[in-house]
């Protein structure tokens, strides 16, 4: 399941081994790009394994909203793409602490929640929190 936008393109393995044998640049290409991609999820591997359980919930709920939000008069509303017991999956938690950590973002006001629609008033703020909780 994508949470963002995905194009997916197959191909048979024949026609691949005949592309990247006749066309060494696409092949070159190819390598390139997945040994960037392994890089990158390595170092966000290794940034998550760091974070707290709160930085890391602070961190995926800004991201839905800024990416998915739309303005609500004074507040950034987004419907979570996913069950919380999928979130708590992705965070690596137990969907116990997920409630209990939601709970407090709701209690100190970063973040609202109706159902499945996650809001906050000030997307720095929710970020800001994500950096803190991070450094602690």
């Amino acid at each position: 399941m994508a949470l963002t936008e995905a194009a997916v393109c197959t191909l048979a393995r024949r026609d691949a081994v005949q592309l990247t044998r006749d066309a060494p640049d696409v092949h070159q290409e190819l390598v390139g790009r997945c040994l960037a991609e392994m890089d990158r999820a390595e170092a966000s591997i290794v940034e998550q394994a760091c974070l707290s359980n709160r930085a890391r919930l602070c961190r995926l709920l800004s991201d839905l909203l800024e990416r998915h939000g739309e303005p609500t008069g004074t507040k950034l509303v987004a419907r979570l793409p996913v069950s919380r017991g999928t979130m708590a999956g992705m965070l690596g938690i137990q969907p116990e602490s997920l409630s209990r950590l939601f709970s407090r973002l709701k209690g100190e006001g970063l973040i609202a929640l109706s159902g499945r629609n996650v809001s906050t008033g000030s997307l720095a703020a929710l970020r800001a929190e994500a950096t803190s909780a991070a450094e602690s």
